[in-house]
């Protein structure tokens, strides 16, 4: 039957805990209607049965339908020893857990007994793992299920899981780790921090930025591509052009030239300057004078 089945000399206890739950029933019960203990009882019946046939996970669907009628500490208990049958261990171990506290019905001393030998064996296939972060808040999701707040401790089956950890401004960290039996530590930290987050007013500025070189872009392509002999065409016209302009100033120019008079210097009035005396003047001057001088000498 293999190490998770439970004893055989439990086998006997079991079912006198089942015709007790009968027994201990509405001797008289109304066959039209019966109340949620009455059918809690008779499901956990159906799923011992199934049990004692090793349809384990049968007679799962049976006990925790039971549980819902009824949830006596024997239902708990078997519930989970039949989540044991289905090595189902983190499970199994939560509900015989469960059964050894709970106190509606009170398990006897024997099961409860039986209940703990079996515990010890469940939890040698559990790993009771501590997880850590070397970051103020991150979470971890294991195995696909939901995220949960770190350091966090689970119960996990032997084996290797997948564990993805995030945290605010940090790469994630996906990874798969295996676990082993017993309590351990997993210190899981995200990778190095994000880009600091940019601003909405620069990041509309980038983008519209991003929008215009784009079109810039589509217009380039959508221009139509000049052939190199048309280019130096283009070339050779704007030379020519360059040469007839110039041709053209340098006849303006020359033609300017000779409708302007050329200015020179005017000789200067004698009556601008009163102190210089014609030539001619100053000659007959001079003559007087030797005349004048003559007369004298001769008187």
């Amino acid at each position: 039957m293999g190490a998770w089945h439970v004893r055989a000399s439990s086998t006997l206890g079991w079912l006198l805990a089942a015709l007790l739950l009968l027994a201990t029933s509405t001797a008289v019960a109304q066959p039209s209607k019966k109340s949620p203990e009455d059918r809690g009882k008779e499901l956990a019946v159906e799923g011992l049965t199934l049990y004692q046939a090793n349809k384990f996970k049968e007679a799962l669907v049976k006990f925790e339908e039971a549980e819902t009628h009824y949830p006596t500490a024997q239902v708990l208990r078997m519930k989970g020893y039949a989540l044991v049958g289905m090595q189902r261990w983190v499970e199994a171990a939560e509900s015989i857990e469960g059964a050894l506290k709970n106190e509606l019905k009170p398990l006897m001393p024997a099961d409860a007994e039986d209940a703990e030998d079996q515990l010890k064996d469940v939890l040698s296939h559990v790993a009771t793992v501590t997880i850590k972060a070397a970051v103020p808040i991150a979470t971890v999701r294991v195995d696909g299920g939901g995220a949960r707040e770190l350091p966090q401790t689970l119960r996990l089956n032997v084996g290797s899981h997948r564990f993805v950890v995030e945290a605010k401004n940090r790469e994630t960290l996906d990874s798969l780790h295996d676990v082993v039996a017993g309590p351990s530590t997993l210190t899981l930290t995200p990778g190095i921090s994000k880009a600091k987050p940019i601003d909405k007013v620069t990041r509309k500025i980038d983008d519209d930025e991003e929008a215009e070189s784009k079109r810039g872009d589509d217009e380039e392509r959508r221009r139509p591509k000049k052939d190199p002999d048309d280019k130096e065409a283009e070339d050779d016209a704007a030379a020519e052009e360059a040469k007839k302009r110039a041709a053209e100033k340098e006849a303006e120019d020359a033609e300017t030239e000779e409708r302007t008079p050329s200015k020179k210097p005017s000789a200067p009035s004698a009556g601008l300057f009163p102190h210089q005396v014609p030539v001619g003047l100053a000659l007959m001057g001079v003559g007087v004078a030797a005349a004048a001088v003559g007369a004298g000498t001769g008187g």
